[in-house]
């Protein structure tokens, strides 16, 4: 199986949590709303159960719509740690590659009869973008000298 297709069941999971609730939610309320306008009054059998989901219709939207943006969430962050360990791959791949001498770089080893001898090449090392860290003046944060 591709490492970039791989199913999480628990993620799969959440979002049918999140639509189980949210479109239960709204149909329960649907059905209490409907329930309450067809009259009877506190006597009525069932007039419990509809309040109660009247009550709590709202809440459980909320707690889908809630499980849908943590799915979102947790999605977007796995896809941004693959970009990361992706870019890390092929950096490492970069460098690895940039070690390794090629035909031009293998220097001929200099025979005993020219008695010259050759310069060491100069080693080449790929650009490292990290930032520079600025020192920082904390003076302003220290306790006066002296009382």
């Amino acid at each position: 199986m591709n490492r970039g297709t791989r199913i999480n069941p628990f993620e799969i999971a959440l979002w049918a949590v999140a639509a189980v609730l949210t479109i239960g939610g709204v149909a329960a309320q649907v059905w209490s709303v409907s329930r309450l306008g067809l009259g009877g009054g506190p006597s009525s059998e069932g007039f419990v159960a509809v309040q109660v989901i009247y009550t709590l219709g709202p809440a459980v939207v909320t707690a889908g719509l809630i499980a849908a943006a943590v799915a979102l969430a947790l999605r977007a962050a796995t896809v941004l740690a693959a970009r990361h360990v992706a870019s890390l791959a092929t950096e490492a791949r970069r460098a690895a590659a940039s070690e390794a001498p090629t035909s031009s770089e293998v220097s001929e080893i200099p025979s005993p009869a020219s008695g010259a001898q050759q310069p060491d090449p100069l080693p080449f090392e790929p650009q490292r973008f990290r930032q520079r860290q600025r020192a920082v003046d904390h003076s302003a944060f220290k306790r006066p000298a002296g009382d």
